[in-house]
């Protein structure tokens, strides 16, 4: 794959790092519109990427641990054909995601480019705590 306005061959040239750090910006921009539970500095917690996940049984709050299914969590809410539903936080009907619409996006269009490459950037305050 050929990225535009990237020199490789200078590898520390601050061009070239900077056009690293400006895709890797909007690969990670275009995960975070995709995936709920996707690293990001606005979470407030460490384990709020579980947010996304559905629960089985109780809550830590009522001293039952909590259970993660191998299903995955829901895409954001443009990418769903129907979200799960969660009844007293027991997942009583698991989500359908739209994949086709999802990869589209990720792939990109005429007006807009998709992923490139395999570089994101990774949020430094992730799960930092504010307390």
């Amino acid at each position: 794959m050929k990225i535009p306005d990237l020199q490789i061959e200078k590898p520390a040239s601050i061009r070239t790092w900077r056009r690293i750090r400006e895709i890797a910006d909007a690969n990670s921009d275009a995960c975070q519109r995709v995936f709920i539970n996707a690293p990001r500095d606005s979470f407030a917690r460490y384990d709020s990427v579980f947010h996304g996940f559905p629960a089985a049984g109780l809550s830590d709050k009522r001293n039952i641990k909590r259970m993660l299914y191998a299903q995955p969590p829901d895409l954001q809410p443009d990418f769903m054909q129907e979200p799960r539903v969660v009844n007293d936080t027991v997942t009583s009907a698991i989500g359908r995601h739209d994949v086709r619409k999802a990869t589209d996006f990720l792939r990109g269009s005429k007006e807009r480019i998709g992923v490139q490459g395999f570089w994101v950037t990774m949020p430094l305050l992730w799960g930092e705590w504010n307390g």
